[in-house]
């Protein structure tokens, strides 16, 4: 039998193996980098929230920007805190965000890009087949605290990225005021959660809407849309039953008084 430390050992050889950033061309880390210069700049603010290993943690930071980087899951909380040791600007919590603060459960995948704290997201993705055969045979109970909480604890953030395998709607409640950007993701057999983070992101006075399809790191729209329009483009989605991607929210006044002139500035769809 494993001595503790042995076990130890292996849990940060695996943590370790979790952090180190996969291959990738110069040229796709640089795109990524030119995507998210669209929102964020050096010296901002960032919540990663389901920041998995680091994949969008890491261009953040490569932006120059500062990140607190929330995750659940034990495994990828660990892997992200030796990646990110030697970068000051990197926040890691190991926690989920919600409506409200309290505990939760999140059933642990075995692809870990998968886990999740909604039961309902599980159901619907294996039963459209498109992750049939993934299996959540794990639970862990995990601390959740909500948005609201960490801007008062680390200041209103320039850029929200929110990806929680169908408990974005939940995140996305624990918010009660606008910031400049924020980006959710969403599968078309999901879309009702989908429509319903729209819908409370308006409330906020987050209006101005875009999304960009898969990885491509491109903005389907060269301006954006109205919350009915963006509705209109993912109901097609789901009729089509394919693709998966974001969708990217902006505060009306995020664009005002910007020293950056950007074709994707916020301004709304013409037709």
């Amino acid at each position: 039998m494993p001595t503790c430390i042995e076990q130890r050992a292996r849990a940060l050889l695996k943590a370790y193996r979790l952090a180190r950033p996969p291959a990738a061309s110069r040229e796709l880390e640089e795109r990524k980098r030119r995507f998210y210069s669209q929102f964020v700049r050096p010296g901002d603010l960032c919540i990663d929230v389901g920041a998995n290993v680091g994949n969008r943690t890491r261009v953040l930071n490569a932006i120059g920007a500062r990140v607190v980087a929330v995750e659940p899951q034990s495994e990828c909380a660990r892997a992200l805190r030796i990646a990110f040791i030697l970068s000051p600007r990197v926040r890691v919590l190991h926690i989920a965000l919600g409506e409200s603060q309290g505990t939760a459960e999140i059933m642990i995948a075995d692809a870990n890009t998968l886990s999740s704290l909604s039961a309902d997201w599980v159901e619907a993705v294996v039963s459209s087949g498109r992750f049939s055969e993934a299996h959540w045979d794990t639970r862990e109970l995990v601390t959740v605290s909500t948005l609201d909480e960490l801007i008062r604890r680390y200041g209103v953030p320039r850029f929200v990225k929110i990806d929680v395998e169908g408990f974005e709607y939940e995140v996305i409640k624990g918010l009660s005021t606008p910031v400049p950007y924020l980006s959710f993701e969403f599968v078309p057999e999901y879309s009702g959660s989908a429509f319903n983070c729209v819908d409370r992101l308006s409330e906020l006075g987050m209006s101005l809407f875009n999304f960009s399809h898969g990885e491509s790191m491109h903005l389907a729209h060269r301006r954006w849309l109205s919350a009915a329009e963006l509705k209109d483009q993912m109901s097609e989605l789901a009729g089509e039953g394919a693709g998966f991607g974001d969708v990217y929210a902006a505060a009306e006044r995020a664009g005002r008084g910007s020293t950056r002139q950007r074709a994707n500035s916020p301004r709304r769809a013409t037709s």
